[in-house]
C-alpha cells in the first residue's frame, strides 16, 4: 500500500513524495523496494531519524509515524487491521498535530475494513471522494495548482473579449457567485453561505479551486477576500 501512494504521487508530472523510513538511511526494507526508493529520491526525498545501519526494529515504526502525520495535512486510512500502525499514525495525527484525519470505508467481512470503520465511529471524516478530502483539508496553499486527476485534455477557453474582466474568465457559474459578494474586505463562509444559498461543502470547495487560481485569499480561519 505504501508503494503504491508513493507511485500514485509519482505518476504525476508535479508529483513530489516523502518515504520516512524505520531504519537507517543505507538499510532498504523491505528489500524488493529497492528500486521504489532510488525514484523517491529524484522526486521527491527519502528521510530517517535513525544512524547509519540501523535495522527496521519494530519498535522503529510508530515513531516513523509520528514523523508522517506531523509531515501531513491530514491523514488518509485506506485499509488497516485494528493492531495495525495506520491507526497509530492516524491518532498522532489528530491528537498530537491536529490534522484531520479520514478514513475509507469498506466490507464488513473484510478484517482489513476494522480500522477504518474504528476511525469513523470515533470521528474521523467518512470518505468516498476527493471532494470529502478537498473540504476537510480546507483551503490548500496559494502556491498549490489544482490537481489534474485523469489524463484528459482540458477543454480550450472560451475567447474573452477585451472588454471583459480577465478574473472571471477561468471561473465556474458557483465561483463567479462567490467573487460577486467577495471584494477587499474580508468575509467569514458563514456570509457567503447567507448570500449564495450554497451549501458550506460547496462554499469551502469553490474557495479552495479560487485561492488556486490566485482570485482569493485567506485571511485567517474561513475568512476570505478577493484579490485585485
Amino acid at each position: 500500500m505504501d508503494s503504491a501512494a508513493h507511485r500514485g504521487a509519482m505518476a504525476h508530472p508535479q508529483g513530489r513524495t516523502i518515504a520516512v523510513l524505520g531504519c537507517g538511511l543505507d538499510v532498504t526494507y523491505p528489500p524488493e523496494n529497492a528500486g521504489v526508493f532510488e525514484q523517491i529520491a529524484q522526486h521527491g526525498a527519502v528521510i530517517t531519524e535513525h544512524s547509519i545501519g540501523t535495522p527496521p526494529h519494530k519498535e522503529n515504526f510508530p515513531r516513523r509515524n509520528r514523523i508522517v502525520s506531523g509531515m501531513s495535512r491530514g491523514v488518509l486510512v485506506v485499509e488497516a487491521d485494528e493492531r495495525s500502525g495506520a491507526l497509530i499514525t492516524a491518532r498522532q495525527a489528530c491528537d498530537d498535530h491536529g490534522r484531520p484525519v479520514f478514513a475509507l470505508p469498506g466490507r464488513v467481512d473484510n478484517s482489513l475494513s476494522a480500522g477504518p470503520h474504528q476511525l469513523i465511529r470515533d470521528g474521523a471524516v467518512i470518505t468516498t471522494r476527493l471532494e470529502d478530502i478537498l473540504d476537510g483539508l480546507g483551503p490548500l496553499p496559494e502556491d498549490v495548482s489544482q490537481p489534474m486527476l485523469f489524463d484528459e485534455k482540458p477543454a480550450p477557453a472560451a475567447p474573452v473579449s477585451e472588454s471583459a474582466s480577465p478574473i472571471l474568465a477561468n471561473v465556474s457559474d458557483r465561483q463567479q457567485s462567490i467573487l460577486s459578494h467577495l471584494g477587499a474586505d474580508p468575509a467569514n463562509v458563514d456570509w457567503l453561505i447567507e448570500q449564495t444559498s450554497l451549501p458550506a461543502h460547496v462554499i469551502l470547495q469553490e474557495l479552495t479551486f479560487l485561492s488556486l487560481k490566485g482570485h482569493v485569499s485567506r485571511i485567517d480561519g474561513q475568512t476570505f477576500a478577493r484579490r485585485k
